[in-house]
């Protein structure tokens, strides 16, 4: 498991819009290629990335 502490900020040109952006290398640790399709699911308190498996 990996884990790296971030701060929601604002987003560009925006002083309500809250933005969390996630450029690094442990995206492909964690199997996030460039390209890859992906869910995010939204709750209170908890946001959950995950990569979705192509069916064949």
């Amino acid at each position: 498991m990996m884990i790296r502490y971030m701060t929601v900020t604002r987003a560009p040109g925006s002083l309500t819009k809250p933005m969390i952006r996630i450029l690094n290398r442990l995206l492909i640790k964690a199997g996030f290629e460039i390209g890859v399709s992906i869910e995010v699911k939204y709750e209170q308190g908890i946001i959950t990335i995950r990569k979705l498996i192509k069916k064949q």
